[in-house]
């Protein structure tokens, strides 16, 4: 049965990627209408001691504050329970996006900024996790593709059930939490990008005609606008590439699912890992899977 932790637990191996050596940081963006948790999800995963959790950010904050954390290790994921409040900022798009983009996938080396500039010895890379309502989300697809901010990310959408809403209307009658406050794994004894997790072959190839799949079916977006005349029609948008950035994603996760499904004692993806991944399955993709 599909339920808010699968969500949870998605979230969690994303952030244990960053215990991972020499591999990505998966970043995941949620896509929900509003209400339905997003940013609750994050909050719970602010307790991992690798993670920077902030409501608001601006470039010159992630150059200050945050980017000293990933250089040195002790931050491999940032946190942002509404990507709105970052967005919403009028020069955001021209420089905290490009930034962030660069720091999921090719690296920062160096930037320029403010008059200043300022290099690294290497590239530094970070994953963020965040979340944002359709409707906001609609907004922004064209340019978000047009500069491949959307393949830098494992995008996944949700809604819920009927069913699901009269529990959760449920628990809160009855003074109850939806989610656990608290983190599920305990990572404190193990240092961040200092675990090695191998992919046996037969896995990997698994992995590679998963990402194609998943590449193909994901390839269009329906978008609800209005003609001239104001009238409703749905435009579909071509979001298709060859899938290169998903596959490494992919993998990347799955190193992160075996260190939780082992509690970080086995380095080696097994099958149990794989059918994990094929669970997470159902929400990688643009069809707001019910919970």
């Amino acid at each position: 049965m599909i339920n808010v932790e699968d969500i949870k637990k998605l979230l969690e191996c994303a952030i244990l990627t960053g215990y991972v050596k020499d591999d990505i940081s998966v970043s995941i963006f949620m896509i929900a209408k509003p209400e339905t948790g997003k940013s609750e999800l994050i909050k719970t995963m602010r307790d991992y001691p690798n993670t920077y959790y902030t409501n608001e950010l601006s470039f010159k904050g992630c150059i200050d504050y945050i980017l000293p954390e990933v250089e040195n290790n002790r931050v491999t994921h940032i946190l942002i329970p509404d990507f709105i409040n970052i967005i919403s900022h009028r020069r955001a798009s021209e420089t905290l996006i490009p930034l962030l983009g660069s720091l999921m996938a090719e690296g920062v080396k160096d930037l320029k900024f403010f008059g200043s500039k300022k290099e690294y010895p290497k590239p530094i890379y970070a994953g963020l996790i965040t979340g944002i309502t359709k409707e906001e989300f609609d907004k922004r697809i064209i340019y978000w593709r047009n500069i491949g901010f959307l393949t830098r990310t494992i995008v996944i959408t949700f809604a819920y059930s009927e069913s699901t809403r009269i529990k959760i209307h449920e628990f809160i009658r009855k003074g109850n939490g939806i989610l656990r406050e608290m983190i599920s794994k305990d990572f404190s004894e193990y240092r961040q990008k200092s675990l090695v997790v191998e992919i046996p072959e037969e896995i990997a190839l698994n992995i590679e005609m998963l990402a194609i799949t998943l590449t193909n079916n994901n390839s269009f977006y329906v978008l609800n606008t209005r003609d001239d005349s104001g009238y409703m029609k749905n435009f579909q948008l071509n979001l298709k590439n060859y899938g290169f950035r998903l596959h490494n994603l992919l993998r990347s996760l799955i190193k992160g699912i075996c260190l939780y499904n082992s509690n970080g004692k086995r380095r080696v993806v097994d099958k149990e890992d794989y059918d994990t991944l094929i669970q997470f399955v159902k929400f990688i993709n643009f069809n707001f899977t019910e919970i």
